[in-house]
């Protein structure tokens, strides 16, 4: 045998070669527990039961020559933030048991269209969720926050915030990588502003979750794999964010109810980073404050009445509730 012939010990070529199996078994898991979180996706972002676009100012490439890449906000392009809620079934479990999801998009292709062209120009970003008080609940939210934050507070959450982005812009002899930029702003951004204090639940963290921008292109509805969809030529954003809850008594539509009403709050943070060697003419950061609501009801879909049960059911709790956080797309939970 061979474990004899070259003095290796039988147990541990078993050992390895099992390692190897369970190691490629699991890879195939993976990526076929991807490949169905994907499509879960899409078919929710192409068949909502209700949701919502938001437009933010976009950030884009000035010049790219010496003495670096110039990073600067478009006057003319936007960027898409788009969110949803639906049905959906839970890629987790092998019956796929409904679950009711809502989930938040960004398109970045407007300025940033080429999948490799974040770390060539040095560009970083981070996405960070918020949970609010439920104060603001069914509120017609324009995107501006101000209908369920004040002012002052969305001003100094934003100010708190950019001087943090500035500062990792700045960060040149030692730049942070995008995904250590973004723990170091939701450290620095976790302790909301004296003008906002009136907005945070008690004992709550404000910040529920937060990772790096993943400035991809949206995908061709046809280039995902095993994956039937609604034929159409219009592509899919990438996912930033996604919660989910079990959904088994579809009659009973008291958290969906709840979820159509709740505002939640997303900032976008963009800067310079050069932690892939390049340089920059001179540093950039830009932040904004969204607070997204899928308030739009499509076609064929339950409207939630005025005075939902899911308000009456949480009627003076003052709690925000979070469900099951789906974490397969990179997100990181605090």
């Amino acid at each position: 045998m061979l474990c004899k012939t070259q003095s290796i010990s039988c147990t541990v070529i078993a050992t390895y070669s099992y390692i190897l199996l369970v190691t490629a078994q699991n890879s195939t898991f993976q990526a076929s527990l991807r490949q169905d979180i994907e499509c879960q996706l899409a078919k929710l972002y192409q068949q909502p039961n209700a949701s919502n676009v938001y437009q933010i100012p976009a950030t884009d490439v000035l010049a790219n020559e010496a003495p670096g890449v110039t990073l600067a906000n478009n006057s003319t392009q936007k960027w898409a933030m788009t969110t949803v809620l639906g049905q959906a079934s839970n890629p987790y479990v092998a019956d796929h048991p409904p679950i009711l999801e809502q989930a938040i998009f960004l398109d970045t292709s407007s300025t940033l269209p080429n999948p490799s062209s974040a770390p060539d120009i040095g560009i970083g970003g981070c996405k960070l969720i918020f949970g609010i008080s439920s104060s603001g609940r069914g509120k017609d939210e324009d995107g501006s926050c101000t209908s369920v934050l004040d002012k002052e507070c969305v001003s100094d959450l934003k100010a708190q915030a950019l001087v943090e982005a500035q500062s990792i812009a700045r960060n040149t002899t030692q730049p942070l990588t995008p995904l250590e930029a973004c723990r170091q702003m939701s450290l620095a951004i976790s302790n909301w502003p004296k003008s906002c204090s009136e907005y945070r639940e008690k004992d709550s963290s404000i910040l529920k979750q937060f990772s790096a921008i993943d400035f991809q292109p949206p995908v061709p509805s046809s280039n995902l794999t095993n994956c039937t969809l609604t034929p159409t030529t219009t592509p899919i954003p990438s996912s930033i964010f996604s919660n989910s809850v079990s959904f088994s008594n579809t009659t009973d539509y008291t958290i969906y109810d709840l979820w159509y009403d709740t505002v939640t709050p997303v900032m976008t943070a963009v800067f310079s980073n050069s932690s892939s060697g390049v340089q920059h003419s001179q540093p950039y950061a830009d932040v904004h404050l969204t607070c997204t609501r899928p308030k739009t009801i499509n076609a064929q879909s339950r409207t939630p009445p005025v005075s939902s049960a899911a308000e009456e059911a949480t009627a003076g709790t003052g709690k925000l509730i979070w469900a099951l956080a789906i974490n397969a797309l990179g997100f990181m939970m605090l």
